[in-house]
């Protein structure tokens, strides 16, 4: 059950949702996550080699694990079907809003954890939290990503897996391609330009991502700028993504396009697809 109060301050109009939880399924699992939204700069989050410090090329996070830190893309997100996930975000960016969507997710009698801003929620204000919590629900091969302005641009994204409660599909292991598009421009700067009159278009990404990882094709020429590019472009092998598989052996390939404007095909060199 959700109520939903409107007032005004300063001036301006409020919201305020009060959230009266999502019915627990017999014998279901709560599973928790905390999630911490945070704005990073820094060559160490570069996913394609692009001197993003020098940039000024901000990206915008989740941390799962303090330990770990911010991640590209994010943290996964794992339950059985009928499972109730619970998953506890902190807005620590200082000055841009953030709401996060399931995508994939049917949220069934929960539409307020679904995400979008000014739709089933208000976004999150910096050092604000919110909680959202309902079914996993249907099974299958998800993400969550940002679904406020353009913050899935800068990096807020990761995948769900939702596993059945009976696996029909025979397999020895898995694997995962997450996908993205990459822009040297935050999302503020595309942003930008898509609400222009008249509008402009952005072009074509810098580098595509898989897990996360990719190589800028301005980097990949001889003599790129060193002010553009970082010393290890060179180094194909440190950036693009390595997947380690066993002859022989049959895998599920969960593939992700978490773009934000770019289709993408994917094939395996000399292999067969199902």
């Amino acid at each position: 059950m959700m109520m939903i109060r409107s007032f005004l301050k300063n001036g301006f109009m409020m919201c305020a949702l009060t959230i009266l939880g999502a019915k627990k399924p017999a014998q279901a699992e709560e599973i928790v996550y905390n999630m911490v939204l945070k704005s990073v700069l820094g060559n160490v989050f570069s996913p394609d080699c692009q001197n993003v410090q020098n940039l000024r090329r901000t990206l915008f996070l989740a941390e799962f694990n303090e330990t770990t830190g911010p991640t590209l893309p994010g943290g996964l997100i794992e339950a059985t079907q009928d499972d109730i996930i619970v998953v506890k975000v902190t807005n620590d960016h200082p000055t841009m809003i953030a709401t996060i969507h399931f995508h994939g997710v049917h949220q069934e009698g929960t539409p307020w954890s679904d995400g979008p801003a000014q739709i089933t929620q208000c976004p999150l204000g910096p050092l604000q939290s919110q909680e959202y919590r309902f079914v996993a629900d249907p099974p299958g091969t998800h993400y969550w990503h940002a679904h406020a302005i353009m913050d899935v641009a800068d990096g807020l994204s990761g995948p769900i897996i939702i596993h059945p409660k009976e696996e029909t599909l025979e397999y020895d292991d898995e694997r995962m391609l997450f996908l993205q598009d990459f822009y040297s421009e935050t999302g503020e700067q595309q942003r930008a330009g898509l609400d222009n009159f008249p509008f402009t278009w952005i072009g074509n990404p810098d580098s595509l991502l898989i897990n996360g990882r990719g190589l800028a094709a301005a980097c990949t020429v001889e003599g790129a700028d060193p002010l553009l590019c970082l010393d290890t472009c060179n180094d194909t092998l440190a950036w693009l993504p390595t997947i380690e598989v066993e002859a022989n052996t049959t895998y599920r390939f969960r593939i992700i396009n978490s773009g934000q404007l770019i289709f993408q095909n994917v094939a395996i060199v000399d292999h067969n697809m199902t």
